[in-house]
């Protein structure tokens, strides 16, 4: 696995999270589909065995970097912020993010990690269009 600290120092450009990833607009609506390629994500990451059957500590949640990449790996960022955020937002009928850019990291993380997860990366692309939709 890479070391997060790295993989963080590498594409610190991509993005910064949470701000970025969860500034609202306040016009979008929110695609029907969304919630099936969240679900798809979910049944994706525990086909290829990046979903962690045991809960994080509280620490892990004590981060204040993006990606929380100093307290956990991104396929455990996905699992216990990504999604449960994008699911409270349709839960909840907020708007969703107005911009969102996680695969440049994802298609990094995985290739240093030497997990084959194309699925994983054209499902993140798919969410990425959904949200922007």
């Amino acid at each position: 696995m890479p070391s997060n600290v790295s993989l963080f120092k590498m594409h610190d450009d991509l993005m910064h999270f949470p701000a970025s990833l969860f500034f609202l607009n306040e016009g979008l609506e929110m695609p029907r589909n969304l919630r099936e390629l969240l679900f798809e994500l979910e049944a994706e990451m525990k086909a290829t065995a990046l979903w962690q059957a045991e809960p994080l500590p509280p620490s892990a949640y004590e981060s204040t970097e993006p990606f929380c990449i100093d307290r956990m790996n991104f396929a455990q960022w996905l699992q216990f912020i990504f999604l449960p955020r994008m699911h409270a937002l349709l839960d909840a009928e907020q708007p969703l993010p107005a911009q969102i850019s996680i695969v440049p990291l994802a298609e990094v993380y995985f290739a240093q990690a030497g997990v084959k997860a194309e699925k994983l990366v054209k499902l993140l692309q798919r969410i990425e269009q959904a949200v922007l939709a």
